[in-house]
């Protein structure tokens, strides 16, 4: 039962973290690109439809955006991504996968923590994570959303590494 109650609380939590970071253009899509091509190619699996469909909203989404996402479609790629870590094979895969979106992950818990810090209702509305305060400081939405997306993409290529010197240092010790 505790498991379970766990895993409701990662999962919901996980899609929640989605749905908050997509407050400016082309944050959330130009980070679950990177994130959902590293889990198709890693898995196998067949979802390259998603990963174009992201392309393409990736253009009308992009600074100043002619389309939003919205909840519906954040909840959707958070919940993808539960899919995923849900299914890994073990606890340090489960880890490495929420390395790929821990820019998302970091700027929403560490909003939540410094809310509650200061008192603050972390259900009210807000402006206190990392890419709305990176706004307020000048940068624009293109360079903020740049900075989340490179990171996101620095981390996969890290994740890839990180397979392959796992895999090389198994076949010396078999």
């Amino acid at each position: 039962i505790l498991i379970l109650i766990l895993s409701i609380l990662i999962g919901c939590s996980i899609i929640n973290f989605f749905n908050f970071m997509d407050g400016i253009d082309g944050l959330i899509v130009g980070c679950s690109i990177p994130i959902f091509l590293t889990l198709t190619i890693t898995y196998s699996t067949n979802i390259f439809i998603l990963i174009g469909s992201l392309f393409a909203f990736l253009l009308f989404n992009w600074h100043p955006a002619k389309v939003f996402m919205g909840d519906t479609g954040s909840t959707l790629l958070g919940g993808l991504f539960v899919y995923f870590l849900f299914n890994a094979n073990s606890y340090f895969e489960f880890y490495k996968l929420t390395l790929l979106a821990s820019p998302i992950f970091f700027d929403a818990i560490s909003c939540i923590f410094l809310r509650i810090y200061y008192g603050q209702n972390i259900f009210n509305a807000h402006k206190s994570h990392l890419y709305q305060r990176l706004l307020m400081g000048k940068l624009s939405s293109r360079n903020v959303a740049l900075i989340y997306i490179f990171a996101t993409i620095s981390l996969c290529f890290s994740y890839f590494y990180l397979n392959t010197m796992l895999l090389t240092l198994n076949s010396f010790l078999i």
